[in-house]
């Protein structure tokens, strides 16, 4: 085995180690491959930091490839029928880690040979054109060993009965697992309940259930009912049914206490949902807010602008809220946003008026990314 094999050989082996790839990451600056050398220190820098911290924001505006990958393609083996690489986002501290599947059966077939080719931790599963209203098929992904590799599952356009999300959950191989995601999927009723489990819920960082059709009574009843060690750190959830969400009873769950992150975009909250946020016990450590599309309003943005529990607030997300001149008036006046560094205001009706008062904000200066796309 040469030494770049050996090398390349404890990246495998200890996925979850930066060191191997900083390791590696010398050997190519040494033998002639300084770009991928670059790139590969960079991602892990990146790595470390959240989106909206300097380093991140300044590679996002200035040199976007070291964020997604593009232009890198140095150890992107062939994937096989039925698999692809994920736009954007196929890489992560200097490897591809993430691949998109229509269904288990060609990660399946595949993934033995990819394992020992990348450090892969991450596999989007979708449908099935033509089956995508029969229940997901889980049986043989659940039997493989493979899972034991991945830290990220994600599903998009899957229904999902209590027999096949109770086999998913009781599944011995995802100790590594840390975040779990559902978007525009479907869970017949009880079948939320058979995923929110302590057995998963002991190990996640990261939880979303995004445009999905599903029991939220369930949700409530799991996230108040759990009294096991885990704790989310980032928590995304929008109702496709617009079902009555229950913020209050949501918020107020344990696994929720030392959240950092929340988003639920696509999910219209009056005033007193905003107020349900600030008065979470996870209020005052939160980094991160996402509320866009949720048309608070300006008695929302005022409820948000005086809560002091949001002094440790580094971004807030308030894009396509129809807010104009008076929420902005409102926001500026907030005395608890001087930690504020991330602010995207896109597509409001601010104007030259709503401009001028968000320009009155003290804690403006403090801001390293303020997005300001179409607010004529």
């Amino acid at each position: 085995m040469s030494d770049r094999e050996a090398l390349y050989a404890a990246i495998l082996a200890h996925p979850d180690d930066d060191t191997p790839r900083l390791v590696f990451a010398d050997w190519l600056q040494e033998n002639g491959n300084e770009r991928y050398a670059t790139f590969i220190r960079k991602q892990i820098e990146l790595a470390r930091v959240p989106e909206w911290d300097p380093l991140w924001v300044r590679a996002w505006h200035t040199e976007r490839g070291t964020l997604t990958g593009s232009g890198y393609d140095d150890f992107q083996p062939a994937l096989g029928a039925g698999l692809r690489w994920e736009p954007l986002d196929s890489y992560r501290r200097g490897f591809p880690w993430l691949v998109t599947t229509a269904n288990p059966g060609p990660f399946l077939e595949h993934a033995e040979r990819l394992f020992a080719a990348i450090p892969l931790g991450a596999v989007k599963f979708g449908h099935e054109h033509e089956t995508w209203r029969d229940p997901y098929q889980l049986d043989q992904l659940v039997a493989s060993r493979c899972l034991a590799r991945l830290t990220d599952v994600s599903f998009s356009v899957a229904r999902f009965t209590p027999e096949n999300a109770r086999a998913f959950a009781a599944c011995p191989h995802l100790g590594r697992l840390k975040r779990l995601a559902f978007d525009l999927c479907t869970h017949d009723r009880g079948a939320l309940s058979e995923f929110l489990v302590p057995a998963l819920l002991d190990g996640l960082d990261e939880f979303e259930l995004t445009s999905s059709i599903s029991d939220w009574t369930e949700l409530v009843v799991r996230f108040r009912e759990y009294t096991g060690p885990g704790r989310l750190r980032r928590f995304a959830v929008s109702p496709f049914n617009r079902a009555r969400f229950m913020h209050s009873q949501v918020f107020g769950a344990p696994v929720l206490r030392e959240l950092r992150e929340l988003g639920t975009d696509g999910y219209e909250m009056g005033p007193a949902n905003v107020r349900d946020v600030c008065e979470a016990p996870f209020a005052p450590h939160l980094e991160s807010l996402s509320l866009n599309k949720t048309k608070p309003g300006v008695p929302g943005v005022a409820a948000l602008a005086s809560c002091a529990a949001f002094r440790g607030l580094k971004q807030l997300k308030l894009a396509n809220n129809a807010l104009g001149p008076l929420a902005m008036k409102r926001l500026a006046a907030s005395p608890h946003l001087a930690g504020l560094v991330a602010l995207d205001l896109t597509n409001n009706p601010l104007g030259d008026k709503g401009a001028t008062e968000l320009a009155k904000a003290p804690w403006l200066k403090n801001l390293v990314s303020l997005e300001l796309g179409r607010v004529d």
